[in-house]
């Protein structure tokens, strides 16, 4: 269950609806027409936009707000008022608006192309049909390669744009697709297919019939060809002239793929030709060293490994291969630079002569700075040449540089540690400080500098496992950077103010206190606050408690977040006797139980109970806002993070555990559980199952107890089998006759000894 949001504190609600854009339809009405707020929402959440749907309508009609909304997240202007949509100036100025995104590697990307697509997806039909909004709309967006961005301009546009001479020229200009959508007298002017091949001749595929027979025309086209699908465009005639062939297979071997394909037509005595069998066989061998380069080694005929053009296309694909090549290219600048460009660590094949070539080495060290090791000394020593790179790693630069302060203060400032420093700069204070994260190889003296390691400790907690003695017992320190408690001295983790500052900050520090301190109540119960603050599950710091206060009714109220009651029993027949299921709930999940009890989910996709998941698709949880308006749904556990117990299905290991008003979510569909089947025995429903599920992870302790009726004892924790990959549900109960604890699960009959499972229950 998500945890209640207070629409008062600005800062929680933006953060909330950021991550969770649902929440905006719970919002009062004050905070839909906050535009400052709204805006942070929008800035970090994934298509921030969707959280305007259900803001104030006032907003959607504010042009300066949409605008500031496009800049902040995507998929905006769809929720933009109509008004706005038709709107041209608005459109445009949208147009212009210019936002960025990361890309996997956090490298900062032009957002524009999405931008402009999102304006013209979302542009009334009167202002497409305006030609002032046209001409204005192609002068953005990215223009990249000669591939252009990745916009599909004239998609949308009506006809008399496409019929416009002026707009389709423009966007042939830009758009590779845009000639394609151009009307066909316009596909058949050579002027507009002249300038649509010269920026991609691959658009020749969109060219009459006419001009894919005009030798000019198709000359153009692949001579701007860079992915080799141009040529099969061109006439038969075409096709088979000597020229144009030849352009084609020098402008992008990848023609030949064409060729081998059967979809370009070559006639026997072109094939026959001399020179034509000859870029036939460099390009058939470029395709294959760039599909795997190995095939040079291994399989290429030594006139191939002499030709440049097929060492040049086989180090593009893997830098290394460098080593197999013959001296002469080990030598060649051309085939080098391409190779280290690949692999900065094909440097050390390369000829000694370029090992001192510094934009070689440059070039090198640019794709891996690990390649200075391959480099000419001349190089390792060169302060200027060396300050040129913004990574420097020092144990590959020569020891005068690593004992040169302005390099090393570089190399800290950016990441570097100083493990490779000269002794007397890992005694300097200044150095030390640019990256106080380094504190591992800093002195002796300055791991006992209190500023140098309250400075290290900023970085990382961890860094306290470098510090002096003294300081590791010093209690200021560690107060103000209560995450390093692991690190800390014994007197301190025996401190219950250092203590209880830690627990405050993160409730598994409790691990680390002095066992006396696990046996302190007020510590226990703020560990326990603060972890089911933090996570909405306590059950990695109960473990830690000490055992005289897991019986403790605080305690007990504190592990499960909140008041506990008893809101269930149900008494069963099954293997061995009698028993009985107790649910433990907080008043939190009173409610959830509520909504459990209040609908089964199966009765509502007509599924009964039993079946399996597989063949049982349910909702998506993208249609959710349709079939359940109001529900609030939560990733409760998953296969890499066993927060709760996921249950089985069919002998099959559920990936990802949803709910949502009660109902039970996989992948996107609704979980069922077998209940026919697999627990019938126990006569355990299936809407009782979920429950237990459900409330297992966010409040209390969900109770499997078996009424004894030997030797009194009972079994009054929750608990689940680890099988391996899986985590499978288990109903425990005592078996008199053997005299062991047994679990009860149509996968797994193990048993396990009575102490073995009481050790297990009690930790």
């Amino acid at each position: 269950m998500s945890k209640k949001i207070d629409w008062e504190n600005k800062d929680e609600v933006w953060q909330r609806i950021g991550a969770n854009k649902s929440l905006i339809e719970e919002a009062p009405d004050h905070i839909r027409s906050d535009k400052k707020l709204l805006l942070k929402a929008i800035d970090v959440a994934t298509k921030g936009g969707r959280i305007l749907e259900h803001v104030d309508e006032a907003l959607r009609a504010d042009k300066n707000f949409m605008l500031a909304a496009l800049k902040a997240g995507s998929d905006v202007l769809k929720w933009a008022d109509e008004s706005l949509k038709a709107d041209k100036e608005f459109l445009i100025a949208a147009a212009k608006t210019k936002r960025k995104s990361n890309n996997v590697k956090g490298i900062m990307q032009d957002d524009t192309d999405d931008i402009v697509t999102e304006v013209l997806e979302n542009t009334d039909n009167s202002v497409r049909a305006d030609k002032d909004f046209w001409v204005a709309i192609l002068k953005h967006g990215v223009k990249g390669s000669r591939y252009g961005g990745n916009i599909d301009f004239l998609f949308y546009a009506p006809e008399n744009i496409i019929a416009d001479r002026e707009v389709v020229m423009a966007a042939v200009k830009r758009d590779e697709s845009a000639l394609n959508y151009a009307s066909d007298k316009l596909k058949a002017d050579k002027e507009i297919v002249m300038a649509s091949v010269k920026h991609a001749g691959v658009s020749l595929s969109y060219a009459d019939d006419s001009l894919q027979a005009d030798r000019e025309v198709v000359m153009t086209a692949v001579k701007n060809d860079e992915g080799g699908q141009t040529l099969k465009f061109a006439s038969a005639e075409l096709q088979s002239d000597k020229k144009v062939l030849m352009a084609a297979l020098k402008s992008s071997f990848r023609s030949f793929y064409s060729i081998d394909a059967g979809q370009v037509t070559i006639s026997e005595s072109l094939k026959a030709d001399k020179d034509v069998a000859k870029a036939l066989e460099i390009a058939e061998w470029k395709v294959k060293v760039s599909e795997d380069p190995w095939r040079y080694e291994e399989k290429a005929p030594d006139h191939i490994k002499a030709n440049e053009e097929v060492a040049i296309e086989t180090v593009r694909e893997r830098g290394g291969m460098l080593e197999h090549m013959d001296d002469a290219f080990k030598a060649n600048k051309k085939v080098v630079m391409v190779a280290v460009n690949q692999s900065g660590h094909a440097l050390e094949y390369a000829d000694d002569a370029l090992k001192s070539d510094k934009s070689i080495v440059t070039k090198a060290l640019n794709e891996n700075f690990g390649a200075l090791q391959y480099a000419d000394d001349s190089l390792k020593s060169d302060k200027k040449f060396i300050l040129g790179f913004a990574e420097i790693d020092l144990y590959f630069v020569s020891d005068a540089l690593k004992a040169d302060k302005e390099v090393v203060m570089a190399s800290a400032r950016y990441g570097g540690n100083l493990k490779y420093a000269s002794k007397a700069l890992k005694a300097d204070k200044e150095v030390v400080m640019a990256n106080p994260d380094s504190l591992e190889y800093a002195s002796k003296a300055l791991k006992a500098d209190k500023e140098v390691v309250w400075a290290a400790l900023k970085e990382s907690p961890g860094n306290l496992e470098y510090a002096s003695k003294a300081l590791k017992a010093d209690k200021e320190l560690v107060m103000a950077n209560p995450f390093s408690l692991y690190y800390a001295a014994d007197s301190l983790k025996a401190d219950k103010e250092v203590v209880m500052a830690a627990v405050q900050k993160d409730g598994s520090s409790l691990k680390y206190a002095d066992d006396l301190l696990k046996a302190d109540k007020d510590i226990v119960l703020m560990a326990l606050h603060t972890q089911y603050k933090s996570y909405g599950d306590t059950e990695n710091v109960f473990k830690f408690v000490d055992k005289s206060l897991r019986r403790d009714a605080d305690v007990k109220k504190a592990r499960a977040g909140g008041e506990v009651t008893r809101n269930k029993e149900m008494v069963f027949e099954g293997e061995g006797g009698e028993y009985q299921l107790n649910i433990h709930t907080s008043t939190e999940a009173k409610e959830y139980m509520k909504d459990i009890e209040s609908s089964n989910p199966l009765d509502y996709f007509d599924g009964g109970q039993g079946g399996n998941v597989s063949a049982f698709y349910g909702i998506e949880l993208g249609e959710l806002k349709t079939q359940f308006p109001k529900a609030d749904v939560e990733l409760i556990a998953d296969n890499k993070n066993f927060a709760s117990p996921i249950p089985p299905s069919k002998g099959k290991h559920i990936e990802e555990l949803y709910v949502t008003k009660g109902e039970v979510y996989s992948e996107g569909f609704v979980v069922q559980i077998d209940a026919e089947e697999e627990f019938e025995e126990e006569k355990l429903t299936f809407q009782y199952s979920i429950a237990c599920f459900a409330i297992a992870h966010h409040v209390n302790e969900i109770e499997i107890v078996h009424n004894v009726l030997y030797d009194g004892k009972e079994i009054d924790d929750f608990y689940f089998t680890d099988g391996g990959s899986e985590v499978t549900v288990s109903l425990v109960g005592y078996d008199k006759e053997d005299n062991q604890v047994v679990f009860y699960d149509s996968r797994y009959m193990d048993k396990v000894d009575w102490e073995k499972m009481s050790d297990l229950l009690d930790y």
